[in-house]
């Protein structure tokens, strides 16, 4: 699911005033004394890896190492080259597995800055990967196949993957990126750190016929409203809601590691207010903000914020902002009219994956939270919203203390899908900490859903662009990860996020 146009930039700028870039971090050029990097142990397994990787790499056995503590299993290894007597920058790091020591990733910084630009033929890329990964995978490398490239302006990256009984192993696989120098990086994928034996993957017995698997994608088929970017009149949609793997011999869903499925929470019936608060000055700002939105404003200075690229940025928007005694409130205004804010104690962020709407040390239950938070919005809603459902799986602009609720309106039992209202409540002190009004004016009544074609139809039109794919993968049970393989069904679940709910073409 996709944020709707007004929003876009909104939440790409506060994500960008809110977070230090992650590369920002990467380029080490500080002094260090060789005493002041501090080495965990890495246990053997990982040692062993690395005694590999010294092979393909001997001058990384000769510079200062960093071991990180292990985080989620995984151990992170820098290598520093010394370039003055008390000087050094980070040359590479490595991801190694806490209990097998296999490798997660591997980046080589300075080969990638040093390639020479030009174009590399594919032979040449698949030749050096190859080479790179027979030394580290040993004599499992006869187990994976080069399934694609893929290529850049100064380098080419080849994917292997693993096939068992001549068939894929999804999520078992490794990214290698080749420039004019060597390997510049290695990604492994969600599962190849497993290891796993060939014996655990079985033969497969019965398996689905082409029946059989139309019925189950058709049950996972959810029709929803989307207004159309280009013409803002309202169009009926099918999308896939599956974890994007079927048992191949019941149908049932299997859970993977990359696995998003959307769920919606029960409907709720609200009261609109259709409120809008208008604001055309810093002044107006704070005082709207106190008014109308109850925000603690005390000691805020709102200037506008001019840092903001006008690409990321919509159409007739002014950003504003104040920051006071650590705290930073940014106003969002579109057209004079106030569409949302975001309150920040501190620089402190979730990524969403690890928040999964559970704030830190909160007082407040989900439930509660999602009580006020739609006790919050209801003054602001539009007219023509009488029921709201909530996309469980979405968490936006995350605090690491804030739960996060994505509202959708419902037309006729039917939700809109980028039509969202979004409410951040934070767990510790009930403050509503986001607000953002994603909901625009129709052009255009709703076509009846009953001119949608049946799910059977839409998941036949699926299939016939998206076949299935026959593999095994490593399923996922209690957010753990299985060591047992399952003969699975494979979705097209990136490119086939909706279909046209009518003729059932893919859309864009």
């Amino acid at each position: 699911m996709k944020y709707p146009n007004k929003l876009v930039g909104s939440v790409l700028a506060a994500s960008l005033l809110a977070t230090t870039p992650m590369w920002a971090d990467q380029v080490v050029s500080a002094v260090h004394a060789e005493g002041q990097i501090a080495e965990a142990t890495l246990p053997p397994a990982g040692e062993k890896t690395l005694s590999i990787l010294y092979t393909l790499q001997p001058e990384l056995k000769g510079m200062t190492r960093k071991v990180e503590k292990s985080r989620n299993g995984v151990y992170n290894v820098s290598f520093y080259q010394k370039i003055e007597t008390d000087k050094k920058r980070l040359y590479a790091s490595v991801e190694l597995d806490e209990h097998t020591g296999a490798l997660h990733s591997y980046d080589n910084d300075q080969e990638m800055s040093d390639g020479k630009k030009g174009t590399l033929t594919e032979d040449f890329a698949k030749q050096k990967s190859a080479a790179f990964l027979q030394v580290l995978l040993g004599k499992d490398f006869k187990k994976y196949k080069a399934s694609k490239t893929s290529k850049d302006n100064n380098w080419d990256a080849v994917t292997y993957t693993r096939y068992e009984n001549e068939m894929p192993v999804f999520l078992d696989r490794y990214v290698v990126g080749v420039n004019a120098k060597g390997v510049t990086y290695v990604n492994a994928g969600d599962t190849a750190p497993l290891r796993a034996s060939s014996t655990v993957f079985h033969k497969p017995e019965k398996i689905l016929s082409k029946e059989e698997i139309t019925k189950e994608v058709a049950s996972h088929m959810e029709l929803s409203y989307r207004i159309d970017p280009v013409s803002g009149k309202p169009m009926l949609v099918y999308s896939l809601e599956s974890t994007g793997y079927l048992d191949a011999g019941t149908g049932k869903e299997v859970q993977g590691v990359d696995s998003n499925k959307t769920t919606y929470s029960d409907p709720i019936a609200v009261t609109p207010g259709g409120k809008r608060v208008t604001a055309k000055n810093p002044e107006e700002v704070a005082k709207a903000l106190a008014d109308h939105f109850h925000v603690d404003g005390q000691g805020a200075a709102f200037t506008v914020n001019t840092g903001t690229p006008a690409d990321m940025k919509s159409a007739n928007e002014t950003i504003y902002e104040s920051k006071s005694g650590g705290r930073r409130i940014t106003v969002y205004v579109h057209d004079n009219i106030i569409a949302g804010f975001q309150i920040r104690n501190k620089v402190e962020l979730a990524s969403e994956a690890q928040h999964n709407n559970q704030p830190k040390n909160a007082k407040i239950s989900y439930r509660e939270a999602q009580e006020k938070a739609v006790q919050y919005l209801q003054p602001y809603l539009d007219q023509s919203v009488k029921v709201l459902k909530v996309d469980r799986n979405q968490v936006r602009m995350a605090n690491s203390t804030a739960y996060s609720f994505v509202f959708l309106p419902v037309h006729d039992g039917v939700p809109v899908t980028n039509q969202t209202y979004l409410v951040n409540v934070d767990g510790q002190t009930r403050e509503i900490v986001n607000f953002m009004d994603g909901f625009d004016k129709l052009h255009a009544p709703f076509p009846d859903k009953k001119l949608a074609i049946s799910k059977k139809a839409v998941a036949e039109a699926f299939l016939k662009q998206y076949p299935v794919q026959l593999g095994y993968l490593f399923p996922m049970k209690d957010n753990k990860l299985l060591a047992k393989p399952v003969l699975v069904y494979s979705l097209e679940m990136i490119f086939s996020s909706s279909l046209d709910g009518q003729t059932g073409k893919p859309l864009k």
